[in-house]
């Protein structure tokens, strides 16, 4: 049907109206585009880039919550482990990504690189599935590591370095 459309539109000289309405709307991790290379230029040259930030804090646990699939099985003295853990946590991935960069002198990806709200997702149906007796922040740590959705070892190796600095007790042990 496209074609035929555009074939008639063609031979009225309007070939370009359908495609003036034609929207691409996509996602692309910024890691991902950078492992492109040229591709990854040559897109970002062709369209609109619109740049979501990171929940900054816990706030999106919410809304995630809300779903029983996820929440089923957590208690509410987890839930509150769960929050203090996952605010410092991006809070600290935040701080220290900027640090180093500011170290290099650089700006790059690494500050983009955050806990996203579907990795958390992800990881809290892999750890409510898993038998436990109260907060497991051993457990808990693994199945969002395993959830992050790179394996990018710079972006691994901060995670890991930002993990192992965090206190173990009191916000989120």
């Amino acid at each position: 049907e496209f074609v035929r459309v555009y074939e008639a539109l063609r031979q009225e000289n309007r070939q370009d109206e359908p495609l003036r309405r034609i929207r691409v709307i996509a996602t692309l991790n910024l890691v991902d585009a950078r492992n492109l290379f040229y591709v990854g230029d040559a897109l970002a040259r062709r369209f609109v880039v619109v740049r979501f930030e990171y929940p900054k804090g816990d706030e999106d646990l919410d809304v995630i919550l809300r779903d029983p699939v996820v929440s089923k099985g957590l208690r509410d003295d987890e839930v509150g482990e769960l929050r203090a853990f996952v605010g410092r946590l991006r809070e600290s991935i935040r701080a220290e990504a900027e640090r180093r960069e500011r170290g290099m002198g650089v700006e790059g990806w690494l500050r983009y690189f955050n806990v996203s709200p579907a990795s958390l997702r992800t990881a809290l149906l892999l750890y409510a599935s898993a038998e436990r007796k109260g907060w497991d922040r051993q457990r808990f740590v693994a199945a969002l590591r395993s959830a992050l959705g790179t394996i990018n070892e710079e972006a691994l190796g901060l995670f890991d370095y930002v993990v192992g600095r965090m206190p173990e007790k009191g916000g989120g042990q």
